[in-house]
């Protein structure tokens, strides 16, 4: 049989028949699917390990708690493909599911990869008990970590604490201890008020510029007031984000990579298969953008000639002790080792978004809040007005002390609404049984859910979800415990700037109030807020400015 010409003026086709390959080609195909094979059999057999811990902590869970529901206990998912078709509204959906329950906790389970119960609690005994009364047995979880410390290293609010901490606690207890030399009343009387003042005049400056129908969207502005607010209490860097329009490249990364950071929560074996998560691979890019700042305020520092133990700021103090510590050296010229850098980029990172993002976030809720609420936007001016006549300089700090109540309590309302951290826990290293009696195994997340704790009709009534600052004031007042609104986590681990930030809010509310009405100038979208580490409005918070008479 001769073969027929090929007429279609295509080039042959160049190579070898399977049949001739070179032995070394089909050899490296075997080993390839050998390989492929063993892992996949490796992989099995972690689920099927994975699977029988969890059917082994369900077993115990139900034999101690037998009349005990557990949400999402049939399916080996768990919760989280409800949680991730929920979470636009996560912590509506956790408010859904405890009213539902009509009790004050909800136990769930997580997917089969994660072995492990989440209790959603709006119990302030159960708050009590994880953050004070049992304070060494709940820790933040290696998953937790994994997921913090995507930004935070190993700084203070990713260190744990107490004996089953891998360093027994050591580095948290330093690094507290070191931090709490910051916050006093005698530097909220000094470098603390003149720095707030000065941005506070800058953010005042720049709405009186705008013209009468011009919109600006308050969230941004406030971001860069505390930015700039907390780099130079905090780390005396002025970072001039007033000064610009644009907002800081490290704010705009810090927002992505909190933003990335939460999907962590919902991503399956993130740390395993991290680089085929586009979300992950966005994540380390921002992070790069914020360890070469961090690094850079911290490298300037040490170079810093003068004597750093006369400066107050927090990277100094830090500085500081670690040369007494010898972790450090005092030669300036002298090379610093990457893991004593990393803890100062850490510090920086850390404190940056304590000083920032909480404050930010309430400025924005409380701003969006009032923008809404027209009538009561005006009995706050009415009332700042009132006490500071026309003198130029804002509230001290022993005016907020013994003043401005109304104002106190629109802040109130505002945190009790809209949390900046809406959602925190901690998991158990051994069993435990809770004060309504509840067991709970070794590993199990407790979350005290801060969002729904301001919610709870038990104690603010039936419009508990409404905007009503007058609920705080008055004969009938509400006065919740700390632990019945564990806004700034009460307990050995409470929040060092909590005193800073209320401050902060106030005189730069007191500030802009007098001068100015806020009206929304977009429509009210439900929910009005975007999950994350710290939540912030959902859309913004653009606003029409009006200059008050």
């Amino acid at each position: 049989h001769r073969k027929s010409p090929d007429l279609s003026g295509r080039r042959p086709r160049e190579g070898r028949a399977r049949a001739d390959r070179p032995m070394g080609s089909r050899r490296w195909l075997a080993v390839a699917g050998g390989a492929l094979c063993v892992t996949g059999g490796a992989v099995a057999l972690w689920a099927a390990r994975q699977l029988a811990r969890r059917r082994a902590v369900l077993r115990r869970f139900h034999e101690a708690n037998p009349d005990a529901e557990v949400v999402g206990e049939d399916l080996w998912s768990g919760t989280v493909p409800a949680l991730r078709q929920n979470f636009f509204r996560m912590y509506d959906w956790k408010l859904d599911l405890i009213r539902a329950s009509g009790k004050k906790s909800v136990v769930a389970t997580v997917g089969w990869w994660e072995p492990m119960l989440v209790i959603f609690s709006i119990d302030a005994s159960t708050t009590e008990h994880i953050l004070r009364s049992n304070f060494n047995n709940y820790l933040k979880s290696r998953r937790q970590i994994r997921i913090l410390s995507a930004v935070f290293g190993n700084a203070i609010f990713v260190a744990n604490h107490g004996p089953h901490a891998d360093d027994q606690g050591k580095s948290w207890h330093w690094q507290r201890k070191v931090a709490a030399r910051m916050f006093t009343r005698k530097l909220f009387r000094g470098a603390m008020y003149d720095t707030f003042c000065l941005h506070a005049d800058k953010v005042e400056a720049l709405l009186a510029k705008l013209k009468s129908d011009e919109v600006i969207d308050l969230q941004p502005l406030f971001s860069r007031f505390t930015i700039d607010s907390i780099g130079q209490v905090g780390f005396g860097v002025d970072l001039k984000s007033l000064d610009t329009e644009a907002e800081h490249s490290f704010a705009i990364a810090f927002n992505e990579a909190t933003r990335l950071m939460t999907k962590r929560f919902v991503l399956p074996l993130f740390h395993i298969f991290g680089r085929l998560y586009k979300s992950e691979r966005e994540l380390a890019a921002h992070r790069r953008t914020l360890h070469e700042f961090s690094a850079k305020v911290a490298r300037d520092r040490l170079a810093d000639p003068g004597d750093l133990s006369a400066k107050t700021d927090i990277l100094s103090n830090f500085i500081v002790s670690l040369r007494e510590q010898g972790r450090l050296s005092k030669d300036l010229n002298a090379p610093v080792e990457p893991e004593t850098m990393a803890l100062l980029r850490d510090v920086v990172l850390s404190f940056i978004a304590a000083g920032r993002d909480t404050t930010s976030s309430t400025l924005s809720f409380l701003f969006y809040l009032l923008a809404v609420h027209q009538d009561e936007q005006e009995r706050v001016a009415k009332e700042v007005r009132e006490q500071l006549g026309n003198r130029a300089h804002p509230p001290t700090v022993d005016e907020f002390a013994h003043g401005f109540e109304l104002l106190d309590a629109t802040v109130n309302e505002t945190l009790r609404l809209f949390p900046p951290v809406s959602s925190d826990g901690k998991t158990s290293a051994e069993d435990d049984v809770l004060p309504d009696g509840t067991f709970v195994p070794a590993g199990t997340r407790i979350n005290f859910e801060i969002y729904c704790i301001g919610r709870d009709r038990d104690t603010y009534g039936p419009d508990a979800d409404k905007f009503r600052p007058d609920r705080w004031l008055g004969p009938n007042k509400v006065t919740p415990t700390p632990f019945e609104l564990p806004t700034f986590q009460p307990g050995p681990r409470q929040c060092l700037g909590k005193d800073l930030a209320l401050f902060e809010v106030k005189l730069l509310a007191a500030q802009l109030l007098r001068r100015f009405r806020f009206a929304l100038a977009r429509p009210v979208c439900d929910p009005p807020y975007c999950p994350g580490i710290t939540i912030t409005v959902r859309n913004g918070v653009p606003v029409r400015v009006f200059p008050r008479q």
